[in-house]
């Protein structure tokens, strides 16, 4: 890398910057950025290379962190849509095959809002939040996409691992409910085998077969919350 690096300063004149990541045994990096520029004689001629190479880890691990933070969000501390924004490309690169996406959508959180307030919706986001990461192994994000939808992008998940999940996610919750906090998820999944497919193409198979799930639970119609 260095000598194709230096091979095109030397033809070009054209001077290069970029940081490189050390990885230590205890899981964290240094990180040091370096600087060339081509040496020119009197005649114009280039006869070699200068460098300075800067230590830059802290700056870094900061740019870093704040990224985290950008990327968390504020309530049910999953990640949020920037998530997939920032960091799904090199996740792709990462990512473990057969793949599922889920996309679910929190059934009744509106009329707790209306009826309750606010304060117990956030309750029940919260609560279907961690018990999606409960069920869901580490390798696995979960990512609120926005009011009461979230996603989880599924690595090594088949299709019937997928089926398998949901239905302990609703177990799961079915088990948590309380009177004011009815909880239950409209879900969907699609499962893809190979790198070679469109994220977003994914996704929008999923959204289909959990808004098909959603009507046919008919939520808002079939169920009471009571005092």
């Amino acid at each position: 890398m260095y000598y194709e690096d230096d091979k095109k300063i030397l033809t070009t004149g054209e001077g290069s910057q970029y940081i490189n990541e050390f990885p230590l045994e205890d899981g964290e990096s240094l990180y040091f950025e370096i600087k060339k520029n081509a040496v020119w004689d009197e005649n114009g001629n280039i006869i070699g290379i200068v460098g300075i190479v800067d230590n830059v880890t802290e700056r870094v691990r900061l740019e870093k962190k704040v990224e985290e933070l950008s990327i968390i969000d504020d309530l049910t501390g999953v990640y949020n849509r920037n998530y997939l924004k920032y960091r799904v490309e090199e996740k792709k690169k990462k990512m473990i095959f057969p793949f599922t996406v889920i996309m679910s959508d929190c059934n009744y959180l509106k009329k707790v809002n209306d009826q309750y307030g606010h304060e117990y919706g956030d309750i029940l986001l919260k609560i279907v939040a961690d018990t999606l990461r409960e069920e869901i192994a580490e390798d696995s994000p979960v990512v609120r996409m926005g009011g009461d939808e979230f996603m989880i992008l599924g690595n090594g998940i088949t299709e019937e691992k997928a089926f398998e999940l949901m239905a302990n996610i609703r177990g799961s919750l079915k088990r948590k409910s309380k009177d004011k906090i009815p909880l239950s998820l409209a879900m969907g999944s699609y499962t893809i085998q190979s790198k070679d497919f469109s994220f977003d193409e994914v996704c929008h198979e999923a959204d289909l077969r959990m808004y098909a799930d959603k009507k046919r639970l008919k939520a808002d119609e079939s169920v009471e919350i009571t005092e």
